[in-house]
């Protein structure tokens, strides 16, 4: 029975362990060489197949073949993996692999949510030192402004004749001064 366990937990798992030591020791084509142990890729755990998609980008981008790698990152942004950074470096492979390619609109399409991450960090922190210089009711009540009026124009654009421009984009950035960093506040006090 132990013996069941293991083959099934070397299956599930893979070598996954070993290639990540060698890829982050920069030795690829170790790297390369255990992954290609792995008996089917899709046999493997949710949590260790966007990781093993991953590495094996990462030794495909490093053998300078981009179309490999184009797809493995591909399938490794569609999984689950060790934190968000290689989430966002996954995307931004994909995006510099387009854009070598002359695809500016897929490289655009991956691109977004780095964008709106960027959007995040800098009105979040642009809320944080104007809840001190302004108050929290402030704060709230222009943020909700901004809602209605931008969430308004972002309906208009849906009706025939209008146009998307940067309602969307400025509707969250309202939210994301009004309630993202009040409600942290008011959570940790």
């Amino acid at each position: 029975m132990m013996i069941i366990l293991l083959g099934w937990d070397y299956l599930r798992q893979g070598t996954l362990v070993v290639a990540a030591r060698y890829f982050h020791h920069k030795e690829y084509d170790k790297a390369g060489r255990v992954l290609m142990e792995v008996f089917k890729p899709e046999w493997l755990s949710k949590n260790r197949r966007g990781y093993y998609e991953f590495l094996m980008g990462g030794v495909c981008l490093q053998k300078q073949d981009f179309e490999d790698a184009e797809k493995h990152y591909e399938i490794a942004a569609q999984y689950p993996l060790r934190s968000v950074n290689d989430h966002v470096a996954a995307l931004v492979h994909i995006a510099n692999i387009s854009i070598r390619q002359g695809n500016y609109d897929k490289a655009d399409a991956y691109l977004q949510p780095v964008y709106i991450g960027a959007a995040n960090l800098f009105f979040t922190l642009l809320a944080m030192t104007m809840i001190d210089k302004f108050g929290r009711k402030t704060l709230l009540l222009v943020g909700a402004a901004g809602m209605i009026v931008f969430l308004g124009l972002t309906a208009y654009a849906f009706s025939p004749g209008g146009t998307m421009g940067t309602n969307v984009l400025i509707y969250l950035l309202c939210f994301i001064s009004k309630s993202r960093y009040i409600c942290c506040v008011l959570i940790f006090r």
